[in-house]
């Protein structure tokens, strides 16, 4: 507080404070501040916690998959019961049957190694674009590095042989 005494002092000195109000009363205060804390968590922390998140989602992921494969392994079993007899192959060992024995495959064996397609020959004209001008040639990969000096040299150029017209009027 400001402007009390120390408390050795004040216990030796007689009190005033009865006889004058107005003098040992605290002055009024300046300002108010008000402090607020926030603790935000370190890196580490957050990683560990985002970890955790992910192993959850992993384990939750997990379950939801072999309850599927239950459910589907149990209703290939219902529909091989229903269809009467022994049912598909592999359907009582618990796994889940592809498609119906005597049923054609939907995709014919093989089908992705087929030839490649080749691309048709460029022209000459095309691959000069490609080598000087296309997206990728040297030009156009080292003009955003360049244009600043090509700039520079220009103007160094113009001052050089054309001066004289950007030259201010002689004085009359």
């Amino acid at each position: 507080r400001l402007g009390a005494a120390p408390p050795a002092a004040a216990a030796a000195a007689p009190d005033t404070s009865a006889a004058a109000p107005d003098a040992a009363a605290a002055p009024p205060p300046l300002c108010t501040v008000v402090l607020s804390l926030a603790f935000e968590p370190g890196t580490k922390a957050r990683r560990d916690k985002l970890y955790t998140a992910l192993n959850d989602a992993s384990r939750a992921k997990v379950e939801a998959i072999d309850r599927l494969r239950k459910a589907a392994v149990a209703s290939n079993r219902a529909r091989a019961a229903a269809a009467g007899g022994e049912g598909a192959p592999g359907a009582a060992e618990g796994r889940v049957v592809q498609r119906p024995p005597g049923k054609p495959a939907a995709v014919r064996p093989g089908f992705l190694n087929g030839t490649a397609k080749k691309e048709p020959e460029k022209s000459r004209m095309w691959g000069f674009y490609e080598r000087f001008l296309g997206p990728k040639s040297l030009l156009r990969r080292s003009w955003p590095l360049a244009k600043n000096y090509v700039l520079f040299g220009g103007f160094v150029g113009m001052m050089h042989f054309k001066g004289g017209s950007l030259a201010l009027p002689p004085p009359m």
